[in-house]
């Protein structure tokens, strides 16, 4: 039984694996679609041509354009499975109200088609033009300092959860450590590519942001093609991944790339927990420097211990990327390539070109890199 209700640095109860999905029959792109949420997903695979050659890389780099998604992103995918969840569960019902710490312009899409409330709790960083978005989806907007700690009542997350507990019939679908959020790209977005592709791929680049694209592609791809490598992105001043410069990687700090990056484990997230621990956090996920003994009190959240036995190893390597790299690349991306992408998109990218150069690819290499979000956020 799920539990709708847990913070988000909260891991699963249980492998995710073993949570039931029943992938959905897909449509001939000839069809009627009955509704904006069946058009969700099949997002095209295109070669990146002068992108490539301008920065002399010699092999084959397919992008995964999921800004091409209806509502702009990748978490279009993940918002009407976790929805459709929630109402089989019962825990979402007719006229209920939907709470999120995030910006969620997909749950709020999938929210006014479905006729739900929606509230997203977002940090002041987040781009003008989303909650534009948002308020055109009729979702009501609570900002949050940048700034404060995760367990802090005054954060994003805090927030979500103080609205939570004063709002009937409401539920927090927390994509965090909600199963469907890597579920949802195990069994599809994952398919899509390996299938495209003919199961020939080198190397996938993903971005490190709730994590659930990175476990849930990264574990199928791997089933398939264990000598694939499998790149996680991380920005610098994140603290999601620990490299072996700790002056660089372990420095937390802010940044601007949205989308990509946390100063806490989310629940999703399969990480290596080997001799040179990627995670350099303790027990509860909360703390990367010195260990701590606290777990998120909010009323309604129930915290369990981070297990260092959780899943299996799906990264293989970490690359941090500066804000200038990803928005000069983004910008690259936009000028030669002609797709409207955003930020994380263009760290992606950059990261993608740093691999191929240190492993030396040649034209007989493919890399596949996902591009999650549009430029239509950030103008």
């Amino acid at each position: 039984m799920i539990n709708w209700n847990q913070p988000p640095t909260k891991p699963l109860k249980t492998n995710w694996k073993e949570t039931k999905f029943v992938p959905k029959i897909k449509k001939s792109k000839y069809s009627i679609y009955n509704g904006i949420l069946e058009t969700i997903g099949d997002t095209p695979l295109i070669r990146m041509n002068n992108i490539t050659k301008s920065n002399g890389i010699e092999c084959e780099i397919l992008g995964k354009c999921e800004f091409m998604n209806p509502g702009g992103s990748i978490k279009d995918r993940i918002a009407v499975e976790m929805i459709e969840a929630a109402e089989k569960s019962g825990k979402l019902k007719p006229g209920g109200t939907i709470i999120e710490p995030t910006s969620g312009i997909s749950l709020a899409m999938c929210a006014a088609y479905r006729g739900y409330k929606m509230v997203a709790t977002m940090q002041d960083k987040c781009s003008y033009e989303k909650e534009l978005v948002l308020k055109s989806l009729n979702c009501q907007i609570i900002r949050t300092p940048n700034d404060e700690p995760i367990d802090s009542p005054m954060s994003h997350i805090g927030k979500a959860w103080e609205i939570y507990n004063n709002t009937e019939n409401s539920v927090v679908l927390d994509q965090y450590s909600n199963p469907y959020n890597p579920l949802t790209h195990y069994h599809y977005t994952a398919l899509e590519i390996l299938e495209t592709c003919d199961y020939k791929i080198d190397m996938l680049v993903i971005g490190a942001g709730t994590c659930g694209s990175l476990t849930g592609i990264g574990s199928k791809v791997k089933e398939h093609l264990p000598n694939c490598k499998i790149i996680a992105v991380d920005p610098v001043g994140s603290t999601l991944a620990n490299l072996n410069d700790a002056s660089l990687s372990l420095q937390k700090g802010p940044f601007e790339v949205e989308g990509l990056g946390k100063h806490y484990k989310p629940g999703v997230c399969d990480s290596k927990n080997n001799k040179k621990n990627i995670f350099n956090c303790d027990e509860t996920g909360l703390n990367f420097k010195q260990p701590i003994n606290k777990t998120l009190n909010f009323k309604g959240c129930k915290t369990n211990k981070w297990s260092k036995k959780f899943n299996e190893i799906v990264m293989d390597e970490w690359v941090k990327v500066e804000d200038k790299d990803s928005f000069l690349t983004a910008r690259q991306l936009i000028c030669q390539e002609g797709l409207l992408i955003g930020g994380s998109s263009g760290a992606i990218m950059w990261a993608a070109m740093e691999m191929a150069k240190k492993y030396k690819y040649s034209k007989k290499n493919r890399i596949v890199v996902i591009l999650p979000d549009s430029i239509r956020n950030y103008l």
